[in-house]
């Protein structure tokens, strides 16, 4: 793993379950991306923005993959798919996405697929705003 979660909430952009930025809940954890910076920082400089492109290529694949086995009420898929999801998001201090993830990972591992398409709702937003904030850290 590069990084993971810094248990400090200085330099946190926050937004609540709503999606608003409101101070309850964090979308990225800076910390977690200074240190990424920090651990390429002998590399080319692109790197760490290959590093945050990867990541954001990866999490719309993965969304569509989620999507397609909700559609297809294949619940183990869902479980395994946001397991990988949660790890990618936990490496880039992405928080509020692991957490989803997390949500979607022990409900598909425990066959449920109660409120599940909420779920997968709330992840493509909160992804969403992930996205946006990544992209304002590429160079």
């Amino acid at each position: 793993k590069w990084a993971t979660p810094h248990p400090s909430t200085k330099n946190k952009t926050t937004v609540d379950t709503d999606s608003h930025i409101t101070g309850s809940k964090m979308i990225i954890n800076l910390n977690t991306i200074n240190h990424l910076k920090e651990m390429t920082s002998g590399a080319d400089s692109a790197f760490f923005n290959q590093v945050l492109q990867m990541f954001i290529d990866q999490g719309d694949e993965l969304l569509i993959d989620i999507t397609d086995a909700l559609l297809s009420s294949d619940s183990e898929k869902l479980g395994s798919l946001a397991h990988k999801f949660k790890g990618s998001a936990l490496n880039l201090g992405a928080e509020v996405v692991a957490e989803t993830c997390r949500k979607i990972e022990l409900k598909g591992r425990d066959g449920d697929t109660t409120g599940m398409e909420e779920l997968v709702k709330k992840l493509t937003r909160d992804f969403s705003l992930t996205k946006e904030q990544l992209n304002a850290l590429i160079l």
